[in-house]
């Protein structure tokens, strides 16, 4: 793919060679004094939050909104980005998919079940970011949505949503912006959009990206000795955009993403369990010394079309939302992480299909009265998920008299063993498990404004969703192809009561909101109080081997939360500051194993709960005598546990064992550290009135766990990183030249892992990154 970005590179740089020329006749002679920009950080962002755009100030919902030049001056170009900006949210990567918390709410992703935190994109709902966060070219806005969503953003909205918008086709003029980077690692990366108008009517825009890197892996092998491939991905967005009158505004994209390389799959053992220990596994150090015996990889393909409508009515507004989306992710992974040829996972076809539509009624002030404003809508979400193809090689272990290396196995697999005559080592298990979702919503909400200092917002949604088994099978994989089956099962049982569940169910609710909204002060000031309900729907745990699926049952959640945001000293400080408590019922956690009957299931936590406060803010330093010094970040302090959790599965502590039944109550809730904290200070001056820009930034995190037992070897201990940037931004060229280092002091930490029989395998941040990078807007 090295090619493709090079071409991308070359490309762009012919349009910047085209288009400085362009902009130097464009100047010349002009008599045009540049514009001072001022500080990028205090750019405002407008944001539809509630569905339609309002100032973040006045939104009664704890929010962080980012404009693009923001996020390019905290030097955020992914989703990954955003946990250093965003106090309470945690970001990681398992399996190729991005895993989002938020303040101690979210769950681990794969296709059989949903995220927490939901991703949107220009208002369609992405049930699985898949390496989504690889890139945010062609982004007007980003929104983060704290605290449960489920009356506007609909289903599985638990723990928030992350609300990311595109720019539109604009009508006036042709333009677009060229961005290329080259950093440590090969790191090479290329962005290009443009905006083309047609007609007065009809505008057109592209958008590409490529990008690649190498390993951050030294002294690693896979595959019996192969260097580590590179890690790379490109895709790119088409839009056409129809207004043939002020009333209507129509637009259509196409979304193709695609990524390929090792990813997250590539991970190695570093204390391994006494079944890891006996197999011969001796364990990794961080970025060296991993190998792999098997040929490990992850690819990405994502094929996206979605279209809006909006018309605006002399009575109303209404936007209709419409997509269907394809995302396939197959890769293969060495279970075991070591160079021993013991357990190779091949997920040969992993896909998602799924197609959805939203209609939406809107208040617009014109008819009705003033003090009313409304909103009504429906959702329709229909889709199937899993892994159509899932091989389990056992080529490395040797079984006698139901023990493993001297363990004993569980009683279920040493009877199919016996009862089946497996020739292990040497037998491949092919494994079916997708799942089907049915729902639809209907949602309202209003606000009244009672007084001039008094506004209430009262809203539900209705939900009717029916999840069922498409196949849940597993079967030996025979040398001529065919399957020998083992198992198929068109039921289940009850994750929490063991009793019998149809392979179809269905389940209805409706969850209110309400919150109060005080404005008291004669200024900008916003207290708000607000209690809501939200749920995220059960699903079957299919993917099984010798045992019948299970059936998660649904997460329900209750919040209650009490916020302020204001300006102090004439606007100087901002500040947005909330108490939180959130009272879950039925957390759906994960739990991965080669031998309980299936690698990947999901459990119910009887009860969790997750209290705390966050803020963020920004403040112009000293103005009477400096220019420009800006200071933003936040904090979030956080206690979130499993307050009843009497059936969990894991590990034992100090052997590393599979364990069942076990009481993690009282455990952290994994991925919620209790404390975390950001900060940047940016001070811009101006030389020949161009802006050079200089930030340094930094980022805390308490201790945390990536396991449900809280075992020792999945801690993350507390860490913090530090980057900085210098930006010179040439304004009659509207070129920015950019010197970055991110993790300058080199820290290694986690981002993720999951635990196996043979011990934890940690995902790691990025290591020292340092580079260039130039845009450019003609």
């Amino acid at each position: 793919m090295s090619g493709k970005v090079i071409r991308l590179g070359v490309l762009a740089a012919a349009v910047a060679t085209l288009s400085l020329s362009t902009v130097a006749q464009t100047t010349s002679g002009a008599g045009a004094e540049p514009k001072k920009r001022g500080s990028r950080l205090l750019e405002e962002v407008m944001v539809t939050a509630q569905k339609r755009e309002e100032d973040a100030s006045d939104v009664p919902i704890s929010i962080q909104a980012f404009g693009a030049e923001k996020l390019d001056a905290l030097g955020v170009d992914g989703q990954d980005g955003l946990q250093a900006v965003t106090p309470s949210l945690t970001v990681g990567s398992q399996a190729g998919f991005t895993v989002t918390y938020l303040r101690g709410v979210g769950s681990d992703a794969f296709l059989t079940s949903d995220p927490s935190v939901t991703t949107y994109v220009d208002g369609v709902y992405f049930p699985f970011a898949y390496n989504l966060g690889n890139n945010f070219g062609g982004v007007d806005r980003i929104e983060i949505l704290k605290g449960p969503q489920g009356t506007l953003f609909g289903r599985n909205a638990t723990g928030g949503a992350i609300n990311v918008v595109t720019k539109k086709p604009e009508f006036e003029e042709f333009f677009g912006e060229v961005y290329i980077s080259y950093g440590n690692y090969g790191d090479l990366s290329a962005r290009l959009r443009v905006n083309i108008p047609i007609t007065d009517q009809i505008a057109f825009s592209l958008s590409g990206f490529q990008k690649e890197r190498d390993t951050y892996f030294s002294n690693s092998t896979i595959d019996e000795g192969r260097s580590l491939p590179k890690e790379e991905a490109d895709g790119w967005r088409a839009k056409l955009r129809f207004q043939p009158n002020d009333s209507l505004d129509a637009t259509i994209s196409y979304w193709k993403f695609g990524n390929e390389g090792a990813g997250s799959h590539f991970a190695c053992v570093e204390e391994p369990t006494l079944l890891g220990a006996a197999g011969g596994i001796e364990g990794a150090d961080g970025y060296k010394n991993c190998n792999n015996d098997g040929a490990v990889y992850t690819r990405g393909d994502s094929k996206i079309v979605y279209g809006e409508l909006e018309y605006f009515a002399p009575w109303f507004d209404m936007k209709i939302l419409g997509s269907d989306q394809t995302v396939i992710g197959p890769g293969l992974q060495d279970f075991d992480g070591s160079p021993e040829a013991l357990v190779e996972l091949s997920s040969r076809n992993q896909r998602l299909e799924a197609v959805q539509a939203e209609i939406q009624f809107l208040s617009n002030g014109e008819v009705g009265p003033a003090w009313l404003q409304w909103i009504v809508g429906a959702n329709y979400y229909e889709g199937k998920g899993g892994f159509f193809q899932f091989d389990t090689n056992l080529a490395g272990l040797s079984t006698s008299n139901g023990e493993l290396f001297g363990l004993q196995l569980p009683g279920e697999l040493t009877e199919l063993i016996n009862n089946l005559n497996l020739a292990i080592p040497g037998t491949d298990i092919e494994q079916v498990g997708v799942v089907g979702t049915e729902a639809l919503g209907i949602f309202a909400q209003t606000t009244i404004t009672v007084t001039e200092w008094l506004d209430i917002t009262l809203g539900a949604r209705y939900q009717d969703e029916e999840r069922n088994i498409i196949e849940s099978s597993a079967g030996l994989l025979n040398l001529d192809g065919s399957v020998t089956e083992i198992r198929s099962s068109d039921t289940a049982v009850n994750n929490t009561n063991g009793k019998e569940v149809p392979g179809t169910v269905s389940s209805e609710s409706l969850k209110p909101k309400v919150s109060f909204e005080l404005r008291p002060f004669d200024d900008d000031t916003l207290i708000y109080l607000s209690y809501q309900e939200a749920i995220k729907g059960g699903t079957y745990n299919v993917l099984t081997l010798y045992a019948d699926p299970s059936y998660v049952v649904d997460e329900e959640i209750e919040a209650v939360e009490l916020g302020i945001k204001t300006q102090l000293f004439d606007g100087l400080v901002q500040f947005n500051g909330a108490f939180f408590n959130y009272d879950i019922t039925n957390l759906q956690t994960q739990f991965v194993s080669a031998f309980e009957g299936g690698i990947i299931a999901f459990y119910n936590a009887e009860e969790a709960r997750s209290y705390g406060f966050d803020f963020d803010g920004i403040v112009q330093l000293f103005p009477s005598w400096i220019d420009d010094l800006v200071l933003t970040g936040g904090a979030a302090f956080i206690k979130a546990e499993y307050t009843k959790f009497t059936n969990g599965s894991g590990y034992a502590e100090g052997t590393g064992l599979y364990e069942a039944g076990q009481d993690y109550s009282g455990n952290q809730i994994v991925r919620s550290p209790d404390v975390t904290a950001s900060l940047t200070l940016s001070k811009t001056w101006y030389i020949y009135d161009n802006p050079l820009e200089v930030s340094i930034d930094g980022y805390y995190s308490s201790e945390q766990y990536y396991d449900t037992s809280n075992v020792s070897t999945s801690l993350q201990e507390a860490y913090s990183t530090y980057g900085a940037r210098i930006s010179y931004l040439y304004e009659p060229w509207k070129m920015r030249l950019t010197a970055f280092g991110k993790n300058l002091g080199d820290e290694l930490y986690q981002t993720g892992g999951f635990g196996s029989d043979f011990g934890f395998k940690p995902n790691y941040g990025p290591p020292r990154l340092y580079g260039m990078k130039m845009s450019l807007e003609f």
